[in-house]
């Protein structure tokens, strides 16, 4: 997860008290802020092109509101798939195409979105606007690794 203020890590601590906690940011400073608000999680100085966590290390991936900051959409959804353990989520929250207008951001299409996931090997589950649509929000599940590791201990 990239890492605004670190108060959406601090309230999943609080929903999902028994979990360890990662955040990834690129700004230091946001790293500080997070670990002093959320002292028993990781958080280290990182990109989502290239994650500083092992294969299949995480449950679930939250991304809010930084997905239009990514240099390389397509790599940084590759990416959460290789962390990501078999059947695990990813929550992308990011702007929707009305905004990126507006503030000029590199704000990509429900249809690109899809495309990149899907080549990544995870099925979106679910699309939701939010906030009077400018906020588009994906579940997607890493089917692909589930039907590997299912074929695989049937070997």
């Amino acid at each position: 997860m990239w890492l605004w203020n670190g108060s959406l890590s601090r309230a999943a601590s609080v929903r999902w008290s028994q979990a360890q906690l990662l955040g990834v940011d690129p700004a230091e400073q946001m790293i500080l802020e997070a670990a002093r608000l959320n002292p028993q999680a990781i958080f280290k100085v990182g990109f989502a092109e290239s994650l500083p966590f092992p294969d299949e290390s995480a449950d679930i991936v939250v991304s809010s509101l930084s997905f239009h900051h990514w240099e390389d959409h397509q790599k940084g959804i590759h990416e959460i798939a290789r962390v990501l353990r078999p059947g695990g989520l990813l929550c992308l929250a990011d702007h929707n195409m009305l905004l990126s207008k507006l503030w000029r951001e590199k704000v990509k299409s429900r249809k690109e979105i899809q495309t990149f996931m899907t080549e990544a090997g995870l099925s979106v589950r679910r699309r939701q606007g939010m906030g009077l649509r400018f906020v588009l929000i994906t579940l997607a599940q890493n089917a692909l690794r589930v039907r590997l590791s299912s074929h695989r201990e049937l070997q």
